[in-house]
């Protein structure tokens, strides 16, 4: 059966847009999450090793506070884990947005065929160091946008809602920007500032589609997660409530680095899924404004008939 069409570059209304957003979730995820895999394997490693350290450190931490033992290297073990963690994510984000953005444009620009993902994998490459350079800045804006969060969780219920909407506003907005560094082959601020110019044009739409679609997904990995996290709670239970010193158990250690690496692991698949959101929002926003799809549609239409 010929595989369904999904044209990007098209007018959408809020409905259209979850319901594209999901179908090509569908149409694409087999392909997508083999490449993934590949194109993920040094970081799914580093996630091993780093849920290691951190489980290592907070079970010889409890144990230690539960027999007045207290162990500097526990300490060790979990700031080791928590920096080798935020290393190996910043590098992960940069793969991975801009391999959902790439696939996305390298479908909708070759006749609406699935890519190779050595073709897209090009494209990532071939704007690795702009891909970097807007990284570095997002660091920056996050460290800023960290801080207006901390004071408004001072303001009661409007605080909250403040701090929900510039998180979100933030999120989408950055991953306009790595669709437009890809799509148009621009340089970082002046993709930026396109994402902007979208964000502006379509706000609400973007907002309320990626706050939907994040809770749709939400509910998705929740789903995911309830079987491997109900045979660790039951585990971890009966631990507890015995009598017997886990503190130096390499099976505790294996059970929970497993249970902590899928979380990570699980979490950063769905995170990559989710820029395909902010890639159909750039095409259709674009669309509205500047009708490209349209009008190389009436001049195919027109040289057709010359």
């Amino acid at each position: 059966m010929k595989a369904k069409i999904i044209e990007l570059r098209k007018r959408r209304n809020f409905s259209e847009i979850i319901g594209d957003f999901f179908d090509f979730i569908r149409l694409s995820i087999k392909e997508y999450a083999s490449a993934w895999l590949v194109y993920n394997g040094i970081f799914l490693l580093s996630f091993i090793i780093c849920s290691y350290l951190m489980v290592t450190g907070l079970i010889g931490s409890i144990f230690s506070h539960t027999t007045g033992e207290f162990e500097n290297s526990s300490n060790l073990y979990i700031g080791l884990g928590v920096l080798f963690f935020v290393l190996t994510f910043v590098l992960a984000i940069i793969v991975n947005y801009s391999y959902a953005s790439a696939f996305m444009i390298k479908y909708e620009n070759e006749g609406h065929q699935l890519p190779k993902r050595e073709e897209v994998w090009q494209m990532v490459k071939s704007n690795f160091g702009k891909l970097f350079v807007l990284v570095l800045i997002i660091i920056v804006i996050y460290v800023i946008s960290f801080i207006v969060n901390l004071i408004l969780a001072f303001i009661p219920l409007i605080g909250f809602i403040a701090s929900v909407l510039v998180s979100v506003t933030l999120t989408t907005w950055i991953g306009l920007g790595f669709v437009a560094v890809l799509d148009q082959n621009k340089g970082v601020t002046e993709a930026l500032s396109d994402a902007v110019g979208i964000l502006q044009r379509g706000y609400w739409k973007c907002i309320i589609s990626n706050v939907v679609g994040n809770i749709l997904m939400s509910l998705a990995t929740f789903v995911v997660y309830i079987i491997p996290g109900i045979i660790v709670g039951f585990i971890t239970f009966h631990i507890v409530d015995g009598s017997a010193d886990y503190s130096n158990s390499p099976g505790l250690v294996i059970l929970y680095t497993i249970a902590m690496f899928l979380l990570i692991g699980i979490y950063a698949f769905v995170q990559t899924l989710a820029q395909f959101m902010n890639v159909i929002l750039y095409y259709t926003i674009q669309e509205e404004s500047y009708n490209y799809n349209m009008q190389t549609k009436i001049d195919q239409i027109g040289e057709s008939q010359s």
